[in-house]
């Protein structure tokens, strides 16, 4: 038995980081953990990464019970794969180059032994002097986008053919590609390139970057002359600025020793060679580049100042002390997030005082950093009662112009079970910034403190009274809230009464579960919150009730999806026989959405203990090209 995909009305949350109102306000099902990553400048290749990563996000009714769909099987038309292999030969341009691309499509899309089938075939449109130039870049492209290492000369050489007909366009699209491969033929190519003024600048520009990310090893007969070059043509006041500093970050690719004393007399004179000097000498080692960097720190230009702190930071972060507290209320965000990694990695008490300030930074990175550095100092048993104690501080004072530090705070103390922090954090789900009533939520339902369970029934009764009121636009006396804001309050709530099985909230969840009541994610979440209420306990009256939400598939106006599946779920739960006929046929069903089945079959499960034969893959066609075959 096969369901069909249908994406479930889903979205998914991060602990918010930005400065719009809604950003917060999706709480989904997924943790989601991601590096953070410290980018010395847009142009710069060279990064620095620290243990800081996202804390993952938790919801409650998506892991009780956790339903995982099958894995869906996409199959693959052979018919179609030729009938772009022909279109690839027409001779009209517009159908080759739109055969090239849907071929780098389908390799992007997984099709099996494309690479072996259309190869040689691209590669003769790149290499063919006849080829249209829009025609031999999509193929080019295709060859990339199936990663055909194999063809890298190939590549190589269409650039250098396209360059003698002054078109860069194809060294642009290759030079990167080529230097992630690591393919050595490359780099004397790149070096002839570099050398040549008569070059056009943005494919000079481009040879240099991909030597700055080449992921090869240069031989050391060859690196001297790739040395000297890229000196001449960083420290040349005659080559352009755009050039210069692509140079600069090859050599620190390149070079860990050496460079100082070239470099020296430029760190004195204007802003464009300072910058230069300080990119150029960032993967420098020796002492003679340690004390330059120490007294660029003090540069009035905060792009070379935050390249020379990054370089200590990474070398001798004793030479930072003395300059992170200006760092640190910089208008210059860079150098702000230079001061939260000092801050992090120095580790002290006076650290969480500067970092706790730096959770009300205007730059959303910025106060993430501050908030994950800070959750993991808790994990510091010499630093936790410091650092909470300050948490509790900033929730007291409450000040409304420092909302975004209110925010992380009240998501921090709810990432560390800070029970003390309860009372605060109901005061503060009326705030009028929404991005702190909703973290307020969130960190109530993380935290758990049974004695503020009475008064979040209240506010949630207040919530669904004032939701008509909200939805039509009307003045609401808490402030602007909007319906994402008190819908994603509900949800949280909602949550927390269910995991708690707090039954004085089932009236309020009743409320919740008629047509439009409230927001649609709260809605799911009250009806999953009743069937933690009821469990194994069957309400007849809920259950027809649930049970018509769960059938509501109008083609007009559909129930939510989740609350379908939530529906489904919580009937189960209850374990209400007399609803078991109606589950079965849901289970069975093969044009229902597949979330919705799934819940069906483990409510069908839970009632009754059987186990349900597995359900067959989902399969789906790769289509969409832009010419396919008959079906």
């Amino acid at each position: 038995m096969m369901a069909k995909m249908k994406p479930l009305k889903q979205t998914t949350h991060w602990l918010h980081r930005g400065c719009t109102r809604c950003s917060v306000f999706a709480i989904g099902a997924i943790g989601l953990i991601a590096t953070l990553t410290l980018w010395v400048s847009p142009a710069h290749g060279l990064t620095m990464q620290d243990e800081i990563a996202l804390a993952p996000i938790d919801e409650p009714m998506a892991e009780n019970p956790r339903l995982d769909e099958p894995v869906a099987v996409q199959t693959y038309n052979p018919r179609q794969l030729q009938l772009l292999i022909k279109a690839l030969g027409r001779p009209d341009t517009e159908t080759a180059r739109r055969a090239a691309a849907a071929l780098g499509d389908a390799a992007e899309k997984g099709w099996p032994d494309i690479q072996k089938q259309t190869q040689a075939k691209l590669e003769k449109l790149v290499e063919s002097d006849a080829t249209h130039p829009m025609s031999r870049q999509a193929a080019a492209d295709a060859l990339i986008r199936m990663d055909a290492r194999s063809s890298a000369a190939i590549l190589l050489q269409a650039t250098h053919d396209g360059l003698k007909r002054s078109n860069g366009t194809l060294a642009l699209m290759v030079d990167p590609v080529l230097s992630q491969w690591g393919t050595r033929e490359a780099m004397a190519v790149w070096m002839q390139r570099l050398a040549d003024p008569a070059c056009m600048v943005s494919v000079r520009v481009s040879a240099a970057k991909a030597m700055a990310n080449y992921h090869g090893a240069i031989s050391s007969d060859v690196l001297p002359s790739v040395i000297k070059l890229l000196v001449s043509l960083a420290k040349s006041n005659q080559e352009p600025i755009t050039l210069r500093l692509a140079a600069a970050d090859a050599l620190a690719t390149h070079s860990t020793s050496g460079l100082t004393a070239r470099f020296n007399e430029m760190a004195g004179k204007s802003f464009t060679e300072r910058l230069i000097a300080a990119r150029a000498l960032a993967g420098q080692t020796d002492g003679g580049a340690l004390g330059l960097m120490t007294s660029l720190l003090e540069d009035p230009k905060p792009s070379v100042a935050f390249v020379a702190g990054q370089f200590l930071l990474k070398r001798d972060l004793s030479r930072l002390a003395g300059k992170m507290t200006p760092f640190a209320v910089s208008d210059d965000a860079r150098l702000r997030m230079l001061a939260v990694h000092v801050f992090f990695q120095r580790a002290d008490r006076d650290s969480i005082s500067k970092l706790v300030k730096r959770l009300d930074d205007r730059d959303p990175a910025v106060r993430s950093h501050a908030r994950e550095a800070l959750r993991l100092f808790d994990k510091n048993t010499l630093l936790r009662s410091a650092l909470r104690e300050q948490l509790n501080g900033v929730l007291a004072v409450a000040d409304s112009e420092l909302w975004r530090g209110l925010e992380q705070a009240a998501h921090l103390v709810g990432l560390l079970d800070e029970e003390p922090a309860a009372k605060a954090l109901v005061g503060l789900l009326d705030h009028p910034r929404g991005e702190v009533a909703v973290a307020a939520a969130v960190a109530l339902r993380r935290i758990k403190v049974a004695s503020t369970y009475p008064d979040l029934v209240k506010y949630a009764d207040g919530l669904f009274a004032n939701y008509k009121n909200i939805a039509s636009g009307k003045k609401d006396a808490n402030g602007p809230r909007t319906v994402k804001v008190v819908g994603a309050q509900m949800r949280e709530l909602m949550q927390l009464f269910g995991a708690e099985r707090y039954q004085p909230a089932h009236v309020v969840a009743r409320l919740l579960i008629p047509k439009d009541s409230y927001d649609g994610t709260a809605r799911a979440a009250a009806v999953w919150a009743l069937g933690r209420f009821y469990e194994n306990d069957p309400q007849e009256d809920l259950s027809r009730l649930l049970s018509s939400r769960m059938r509501d598939n109008s083609p007009m106006a559909p129930e939510v999806d989740r609350v379908r599946q939530m529906s489904a779920i919580t009937i189960g739960r209850m374990k209400d026989l007399g609803q078991l006929g109606t589950m079965r046929r849901m289970a069975e069903t093969e044009m229902e959405l597949i979330q919705l089945v799934i819940a069906a079959r483990w409510a069908v499960e839970h009632m009754t203990g059987e186990t349900l034969p597995a359900l067959s893959p989902s399969t789906s066609e790769v289509t969409g090209f832009f010419i396919e075959p008959l079906r």
